[in-house]
């Protein structure tokens, strides 16, 4: 996580007045093993995560979300679309995920 910098909330009734760190997670779409490399290791966690035999990080699942797909409450939707799209890219048929 990389620090971002601070968010101040006043408080209108007493005045009084916090500062939160915020922090941004930076990672590499389709890197799921966060060894700087995509290939077929990730694309097989990510066919484990999807068939339920493995759980992962939330930063994980951020990386599996190749497709970009979501759910109706905003989360990410992980599935074999995802596995599909990290395969094309691990073999060349495309250059990019967006």
């Amino acid at each position: 996580m990389n620090f971002v910098g601070w968010d101040k909330t006043v408080s209108t009734v007493s005045g009084d007045v916090t500062y939160t760190a915020v922090y941004a997670m930076s990672y590499v779409l389709g890197d799921i093993s966060g060894d700087g490399v995509i290939n077929t290791r990730d694309l097989a966690i990510l066919r484990q995560f999807v068939v339920g035999k493995i759980s992962l990080t939330d930063e994980q699942i951020a990386r599996c979300n190749v497709y970009e797909d979501y759910n109706a409450d905003g989360s990410v939707k992980i599935n074999t679309r995802d596995v599909a799209v990290l395969q094309q890219y691990i073999v060349g048929s495309i250059d990019s995920f967006r």
